[in-house]
């Protein structure tokens, strides 16, 4: 798992720093864009691109085959994907949360910081839990369309239903508790999509 991880860590700042540059300038644009939804959460958007990417790679250097010729089931090089999602998404998590935070808190704005974060968490378990099991099933060639029309579609219901910036979001209260149960929401579908991912994945023949 160790090696897979560092792998992938390898492929991504060889192969897809354009990715890494976007998310690092969205990131910047998103803490001065004042309440821009669009903007606070496409960073999320882009966080989730690159197990995508990477997969794409694996697929196109025949990495795939590779794996199967060795002692290693491909159960550990689905969970392997799964763990790199999650680890960038924490990373981009904390630092969307850690800038907004600067300037929601200090405005008063508890219930709308709790809110935009239980969105972000959406973002990031419940679009790649729903389309990571069509990457590993159609391969990720044919499953890139459905990803970014799931992203697509998710971000413009979200808009739509909540507003363009922050202070159209709907006042909760007890924002701490949807945040709790937003969590829980993501994790079993993330859960739930990793051993789905593992059972297609199985099944597939190169």
């Amino acid at each position: 798992m160790k090696g897979l991880l560092k792998k992938d860590l390898y492929m991504a700042w060889a192969y897809s720093k354009i990715v890494l540059i976007m998310l690092a300038v969205f990131l910047l644009v998103s803490f001065f864009s004042g309440d821009s939804l669009f903007l606070m959460l496409y960073p999320v958007v882009i966080c989730s691109m690159l197990p995508v990417t990477l997969l794409s790679y694996d697929e196109r250097f025949r990495w795939n085959v590779y794996c199967d010729a060795l002692p290693l089931p491909r159960s550990v090089q689905v969970t392997e994907k799964y763990l790199l999602t999650l680890l960038s998404g924490a990373v981009v998590f904390i630092l969307l949360a850690l800038a907004h935070g600067i300037r929601l808190l200090p405005a008063g704005r508890t219930d709308d910081f709790l809110v935009l974060l239980s969105m972000m968490v959406l973002f990031a378990l419940v679009s790649p839990g729903l389309i990571l099991p069509f990457m590993f099933k159609l391969g990720p060639e044919k499953g890139r369309l459905a990803y970014f029309l799931m992203f697509g579609l998710l971000l413009v219901v979200v808009i739509l239903l909540t507003g363009r910036t922050v202070e159209d979001l709907p006042q909760v209260s007890g924002g701490l508790a949807l945040l709790l149960g937003t969590l829980v929401f993501g994790a079993l579908v993330f859960v739930g999509s990793w051993r789905l991912s593992i059972r297609w994945y199985d099944k597939r023949e190169f």
